[in-house]
């Protein structure tokens, strides 16, 4: 009797777990599906969790949205894990849990129940454009794109005194083993002899 009522127990604690998971995505469906007709719209809200990715913000009407790290445009910004905080390197701006935000949504996906929200009065980044046409790179000698002709080309004349390390001629390479420190090359020779 008391094997089948730890049984009963433990599957009634799985379901119950699955039923409050059920309820909590529902609302968070539902939420997004609320906010999904805002976007644009400008809200106060608290910050209720920092991570190293962005703010998490929960609105007066309990949606709770994430102003994510790259929509902190006017500072470069830094977790601080100690304290549960966002910092800005040059500007000192600090974002901590419980502070207050004026909020704008930004986007919402109804499909993960997700909200995503920047802060009001941030700067935005400026946007890269490309330029109509792709620009040519041209290749060729250097100081003949500046416009400067060059004549004073060293020239090879084949003989290795005269051209120094220049020269087409290549030396024969030593072999790896030969490349090893004196020291270890004789070691190595006494334990051949030895064997």
């Amino acid at each position: 009797m008391a094997g089948d009522t730890a049984g009963l127990t433990a599957h009634a604690s799985d379901m119950e777990r699955r039923a409050v998971d059920a309820e909590r995505d529902t609302d968070n469906v539902k939420k997004a599906q609320y906010m999904q007709d805002k976007v644009g719209e400008e809200f106060t809200g608290m910050i209720s969790g920092v991570t190293n990715f962005g703010l998490f913000v929960e609105l007066e009407n309990t949606v709770e949205g994430l102003v994510h790290v790259s929509y902190l445009t006017d500072d470069y910004y830094h977790y601080d894990q100690k304290h549960y905080a966002m910092i800005g390197e040059r500007s000192g701006n600090v974002f901590r849990i419980g502070d207050e935000l004026d909020i704008r949504v930004v986007n919402v996906n109804v499909e993960e129940a997700s909200v995503d929200f920047e802060i009001v009065g941030m700067k935005k980044r400026k946007s890269r454009k490309s330029p109509d046409r792709p620009k040519v790179i041209e290749g060729g000698d250097r100081r003949e794109r500046s416009g400067k002709k060059s004549n004073n080309r060293t020239r090879l004349t084949g003989d290795p005194k005269k051209d120094g390390n220049r020269t087409g001629a290549k030396r024969k390479k030593k072999p790896f083993y030969e490349n090893a420190p004196s020291a270890k090359r004789k070691k190595g020779r006494r334990n051949k002899k030895k064997s």
